[in-house]
């Protein structure tokens, strides 16, 4: 049985919208779902923000600001994290009861792979496979590590790149449902 589905792509390709579109399709049904998701604030259709979602309780904090240039350091930084919402959506996740339920993690990017910050105990989770299912969302920029990761915790599972589609993005999703309802 397939353990997690990775849903990669560029920035901005849609990976959270996709993992929003499976969401909603197991909420109908009922299913058991768990874990964090990070949609956009858009104002005038510009992202000017990113917020963290608890999808159970439901409870939403803005994870960071499009400020580009912030970093002097490092100006090509366009996104300015809230190091409190980490710690926060951290322990949203500590807390979590993921037992019996599809775990979302919306994202796994450079910040939680390479700069080991981020969301570390959604990684602790993904591992410690306490969930029926999990769904990820992962930057291409570390997609090799989360599959090391997989590998080296022998969790089975399926990726979906969506700068490569093979089919219609919602026959996609509805496969990836019906999965996850079986």
């Amino acid at each position: 049985m397939l353990g997690v589905w990775i849903i990669t792509g560029k920035q901005n390709s849609g990976k959270t919208v996709m993992i929003m579109d499976i969401l909603k399709l197991l909420q109908k049904k009922g299913i058991s779902i768990c874990g964090l998701i990070s949609p956009g604030v858009y104002k005038n259709n510009e992202r000017i923000a990113i917020q963290v979602w608890n999808i159970e309780s439901e409870e939403i904090a803005i994870l960071a600001d499009f400020k580009p240039g912030w970093d002097l350091k490092n100006p090509i930084k366009k996104w300015k994290i809230i190091e409190g919402t980490i710690d926060w959506g951290n322990e949203q996740l500590r807390r979590m009861d993921t037992k019996g339920k599809i775990f979302f993690l919306d994202e796994i990017g450079i910040y939680e792979l390479l700069d080991k910050k981020g969301w570390q105990i959604g990684l602790k989770i993904l591992r410690e496979k306490a969930y029926v299912h999990a769904v990820i969302a992962v930057r291409k920029e570390v997609l090799t590590e989360v599959i090391k990761i997989c590998e080296k915790a022998n969790i089975s599972f399926e990726m979906i790149d969506l700068d490569v589609l093979s089919k219609p993005k919602q026959e996609i999703i509805q496969e990836i449902s019906a999965e996850l309802l079986k």
